[in-house]
């Protein structure tokens, strides 16, 4: 997570667990595996506002919503 992450934030970026900085993160073990958020800094800002919250995600992001040639209704 750590390439990504530096690659993201000197991009202007953030990069999260959720809850810290993954750059900020000291692995114990070579292969340690972490939640990972990418993205705008102000969107990663907000996204842990509202885990802090206790607000949920969308139960189903429209970007993994059924897809196909055709809709129903």
């Amino acid at each position: 997570a750590n390439p990504l992450a530096l690659l993201a934030e000197e991009a202007g970026g953030a990069a999260t667990d959720g809850t810290r900085r993954i750059l900020d993160l000291v692995a114990r073990e070579p292969h340690e595996r972490a939640p990972l958020v990418l993205g705008a800094r102000e969107e990663v800002a907000r996204l842990g506002r509202d885990q802090a919250a206790g607000i949920a995600p969308q139960a189903s992001p429209p970007l993994f919503g059924t897809r196909g040639l055709f809709r129903a209704g």
